[in-house]
């Protein structure tokens, strides 16, 4: 079950689970001239978290449809583009109205993406392929005769600064420091 956690709470939770500290709130010390535990457990939370965004395992992570917010550009060679808004991490899949099934998303180093390059071993409809390159999608290949329109996007979302949005059995991939 995906949960939304406050960054106060993750904070709680990242404290008890790494560093396997008791939460106390019978006593309270405070010091002027230490290290800021709290922000140096925030830039930890912080980096864990986008590490989990963008490679960790699916069932660990909130998948969003953010169709609606983008459309397909045709580039006129075959070919679409679709602009990605900034808080998108990770695209998952895209499906196109025409496409026989979701266009596999490739990193553009990758060989699929390579052969993308050839008209000949280029993806169809019947085999879509959509390449990520920073800030956008490009996608192989276009229905001819068909006013390109994306009827899904799954993507992996950044949420708000502060909010956690993740399964709860993502808290078990928190390393214990040792």
């Amino acid at each position: 079950m995906v949960i939304t956690i406050s960054q106060t709470e993750m904070l709680a939770l990242w404290r008890q689970l790494r560093y396997n500290e008791p939460i106390r709130n019978d006593a309270a010390v405070t010091r002027v001239d230490g290290v800021d535990r709290d922000r140096f457990h925030r830039v930890e939370m912080r980096n864990w978290y986008l590490n989990l965004l963008a490679t960790g395992d699916l069932r660990y992570l909130k998948i969003s449809d953010i169709a609606s917010q983008v459309a397909v550009t045709s580039m006129g060679d075959g070919t679409g583009r679709v602009l990605l808004p900034e808080r998108c991490v990770r695209p998952l899949w895209v499906m196109l109205e025409g496409w026989n099934r979701a266009a596999r998303v490739v990193e553009p180093q990758s060989l699929e993406a390579e052969m993308q390059l050839n008209d000949y071993s280029r993806g169809g409809a019947v085999d879509p392929v959509a390449v990520h390159y920073p800030g956008h999608l490009r996608l192989y290949s276009l229905v001819d005769g068909v006013i390109p329109k994306i009827s899904t996007l799954r993507c992996i979302i950044e949420p708000d600064d502060g909010v956690f949005e993740l399964d709860e059995s993502a808290l078990s991939t928190i390393p214990p420091l040792l």
